[in-house]
C-alpha cells in the first residue's frame, strides 16, 4: 500500500512511528471520545459524516435532529426546511468525491441535501447547497438515481457556495 507523504510527516513530526499499533488505536479512540464530549461528533463512526453535520449546522445556522432521525440529519428552525447533510474526504489512495447513497428520494424526507468536500487537513475546500426542487431527475426512479453519481451533478449543474469561516 502506497503511504502518504502528509501522513509520513505527520507521523515523524508526532513521534508516531515508534508507537505500538495497540497505542495508536488508544489514542484515536480518545480522541473521537473529546470530540464526542465536545459535540463536534456524535458517534465513534468515522468522523467525516458527523464532523460534515456539525460543520454544515453551524455555517448555515441548522438544528442538529437526533441521531437516529430517518431520512434528514437537520433542520432550519427559520424555514423548517430539512437537510440531508453528506460529507467526503478525497485521500490520494481514494480521491472519487463521490457521496454515499440517499435515502427517501420518493419520500421526500428532506428538501436540501447539502454536500461538503473536505481537504486531507479536514478544511472544507467545497460546500454544495442543493434544493430539492432543483434537481433535474424528477424522471429518474429512485432506482436508477442510486446509482447515478452525485458528484457528477454537482460538478456540471451547480457552483459552489463559499464556506464562511
Amino acid at each position: 500500500m502506497k503511504k502518504r507523504k502528509e501522513s509520513r510527516e505527520f507521523q515523524e513530526m508526532n513521534g508516531m512511528q515508534g508507537r505500538t499499533l495497540r497505542t495508536l488505536l488508544l489514542n484515536y479512540g480518545a480522541i473521537l471520545d473529546e470530540l464526542i464530549r465536545r459535540g463536534v461528533l456524535r458517534s465513534r463512526n468515522s468522523p467525516v459524516a458527523d464532523y460534515s453535520e456539525w460543520l454544515a449546522a453551524g455555517a448555515l445556522r441548522l438544528r442538529l435532529e437526533q441521531k437516529s432521525r430517518k431520512g434528514f440529519d437537520a433542520s432550519d428552525p427559520r424555514t423548517a426546511s430539512r437537510y440531508q447533510i453528506k460529507g467526503r474526504q478525497p485521500t490520494p489512495d481514494n480521491p472519487s468525491r463521490q457521496l454515499g447513497v440517499i435515502r427517501g428520494l420518493d419520500e421526500r424526507d428532506f428538501d436540501k441535501l447539502v454536500a461538503l468536500v473536505f481537504g486531507p487537513d479536514f478544511l472544507p475546500i467545497r460546500l454544495y447547497v442543493l434544493s430539492a426542487n432543483d434537481w433535474l431527475v424528477g424522471a429518474l426512479s429512485t432506482l436508477a438515481l442510486m446509482f447515478f453519481i452525485v458528484y457528477f451533478l454537482i460538478a456540471w449543474f451547480w457552483e459552489p457556495k463559499p464556506v464562511k469561516a
